[in-house]
């Protein structure tokens, strides 16, 4: 696809994450969803290591923010937001996050309603190995990554188009392997492509916005348009206003909700089936499709 942006222009190459992390977790009976425990860790800590693990292997460098409030726990080095007043929805928590990252900004205008094409090169959203322990979870911004291509292995790294931001959500605990694939796609879609997002497979799949990577100024015009964060709105909506692409992951853990107590239960039993069992190998060839304009977005609970 052509586009203004080649993919080995680095300038710029920074990866900033948010991670939301609110909601009232009612199919959990209330409890704080960030906090609980799955396979012996917090499901939050679950994916911001496994962004320090990627961080480590290639991904670009940026920050990370966690959208959630006060009596979450949260490590050092990692930026805390929450809407204000709390419980807007995930798009104010998006917005939130943004705010905390300095890249809220006036309405960029794009007017065009949301584009869903197949991915720009066929490239997968790859499945990654257990991050590297100790790795820190949050990186100070840098500009000339290397770019080394779709694979990510041990000091290599995606496509990089520049400024970036993903989107990531706490009940996802395999959420974060997406990142590489995603980034790769999205630096070789073009300046014209505003986010690559993640799509579930089958006649019933759905397009999952709250996975996905952005350029900032086009994301911060879908949520919080002239500058004002919108607030009770669904993300289907807030998103209609960029060109997307979407990647359908043939690794199935990506996309795994922990919505229920159920969910956790399951998750830890395939984790004590024995090592490697949550970490199945990386698809062998990539899956991507076209989203139907109907398809819904699922958004945390």
């Amino acid at each position: 696809m052509s586009g203004g942006t080649d993919a080995t222009d680095t300038t710029g190459g920074v990866l900033d994450v948010i991670v939301l992390a609110g909601g009232t977790g009612r199919r959990l009976g209330g409890a704080c969803k960030p906090d609980v425990l799955v396979a012996g860790r917090r499901m939050l800590d679950h994916v911001l290591d496994g962004v320090a693990g990627l961080r480590g292997r290639g991904l670009p460098d940026g920050r990370v923010v966690v959208v959630a409030p006060q009596q979450v726990a949260l490590p050092d080095g990692v930026l805390r937001a929450l809407e204000d007043p709390p419980l807007g929805g995930p798009v104010a928590g998006v917005a939130a996050g943004l705010g905390a990252l300095g890249l809220l900004g006036p309405r960029t205008g794009s007017e065009g309603r949301t584009r869903y094409v197949a991915g720009a090169d066929g490239t997968a959203v790859s499945g990654m190995g257990a991050p590297k322990a100790g790795g820190a979870r949050a990186g100070t911004p840098r500009t000339g990554a290397s770019r080394t291509g779709a694979g990510a292995g041990a000091g290599t790294g995606p496509a990089v188009p520049g400024p970036a931001v993903a989107l990531l959500t706490c009940d996802a605990p395999g959420s974060w392997r997406a990142l590489p694939g995603l980034l790769d796609a999205l630096a070789r879609a073009g300046a014209g492509t505003d986010g690559v997002c993640v799509r579930t497979a089958g006649a019933g799949g759905y397009v999952q916005h709250l996975l996905g990577v952005y350029r900032p100024a086009p994301l911060a015009a879908g949520v919080a348009p002239g500058g004002v964060p919108l607030r009770d709105v669904s993300v289907r909506r807030a998103m209609a206003v960029l060109s997307l692409r979407t990647l359908t992951p043939a690794d199935t853990w990506i996309l795994r909700d922990l919505d229920t107590w159920e969910d956790v239960a399951r998750w830890d039993q395939e984790q004590a089936a024995g090592p490697g069992a949550s970490l199945p190998a990386p698809p062998a060839a990539p899956e991507a499709r076209p989203a139907a304009p109907e398809a819904r977005t699922e958004e945390p609970r």
